[in-house]
């Protein structure tokens, strides 16, 4: 299974650290309020806890929504920028 430990946001980037039971790949999805898709990314993990970085640059201040899913689970959170 996956399971989203930290989310740490500073002016430049989103920082994930993401714990996984075993290896494979993971899709990483920010989403907007209104359904439109900002950032799209496929990672591959490892057992144990991954972390991930992804740039703010054309993301900006407001309420996202964060999907990261594999073939057989899926976590959402909401994100505040």
């Amino acid at each position: 299974g996956i399971e989203l430990k930290d989310v740490l946001i500073s002016d430049a980037e989103i920082s994930l650290n993401v714990f996984s039971i075993d290896g494979g790949s993971i899709s990483i999805e920010i989403i907007d309020l209104s359904g439109r898709l900002q950032f799209s990314t496929k990672k591959s993990i490892v057992r144990g806890v991954n972390h991930y970085n992804i740039s703010r640059n054309k993301l900006y201040r407001g309420m996202y929504i964060l999907h990261i899913y594999n073939e057989r689970e899926s976590i959402i959170e909401k994100l505040i920028l």
